[in-house]
């Protein structure tokens, strides 16, 4: 991961938290009250706290109210480990109407260490002619590319254009047409159309989601932070 792609996924990510660059490699752990309901990067919001962690350091933006209920319950930590998680989510949960929380990585990829394969059966799904495109493309805004088989689409990789640094993808294959290459193929096209735009591309999933990792790293995507965070009730997860 080059330098002065850091940078600029740092001003990105700060900006976003309502926080400065240095905070976000400072030691230690900072709780900030900021819009974390605009943080639509994460799980399509609306959030009551997002936290972003490099390295062993942390910032966590809770919405207004809550600084003091999580600044106590961070009081002596030095990382946003699995048991400081568990000690938030249980002083937070009580004080918001809490849908479910996540625990996730973030990954980015420019086109220095995009690895692409051959796209040959997908292209750009208008639409009218997939429902499930259709879905994708309301909720996100940005263009959907689709790997066919027999004239079907079986995956699909739906670019979100929501900054002028990063646009993230959200990838969706059929259960029976998993592990063969097809979403690959289809994050490949995507990669190239956001590139070509001038953007880096950035991809949020769960920790512990082996295949869309593996799906992640073979085409060029590198770590830059884990993140966790809690959404609200009444808003389903991307």
């Amino acid at each position: 991961m080059s330098e002065s792609a850091v940078d600029l996924l740092d001003a990105f990510y700060a900006g976003s938290l309502g926080c400065s660059p240095h905070d976000l490699n400072a030691h230690g752990l900072t709780v900030l009250e900021s819009d974390v309901r605009s943080i639509v990067f994460a799980k399509g919001g609306p959030l009551a706290l997002y936290a972003l962690a490099k390295s062993g350091d942390a910032v966590i933006a809770v919405k207004p109210g809550l600084g003091p209920v999580v600044k106590e319950a961070v009081q002596g930590a030095v990382a946003l480990d699995d048991p400081v998680c568990e000690t938030i989510e249980a002083a937070v949960s009580p004080q918001v109407n809490a849908g479910s929380w996540f625990r996730g990585v973030r990954l980015f990829c420019g086109p220095d260490s995009f690895r692409g394969c051959a796209t040959a059966g997908v292209r750009e799904i208008s639409p009218g002619e997939d429902e499930r495109a259709l879905l994708l493309q309301r909720r996100w805004g940005g263009k959907v590319f689709g790997r066919l088989v027999d004239g079907r689409v079986v995956s699909w990789a739906v670019v979100k254009p929501l900054s002028d640094v990063v646009w993230d993808l959200s990838i969706e294959t059929l259960p029976g047409h998993r592990r063969r290459g097809y979403a690959k193929s289809a994050v490949s096209a995507a990669l190239e159309h956001i590139f070509a735009n001038g953007r880096l591309a950035g991809w949020g999933c769960d920790r512990d989601g082996a295949a869309s990792l593996k799906t992640a790293a073979s085409v060029g995507f590198k770590h830059y932070a884990l993140d966790f965070g809690c959404v609200e009730a009444a808003c389903p997860l991307a």
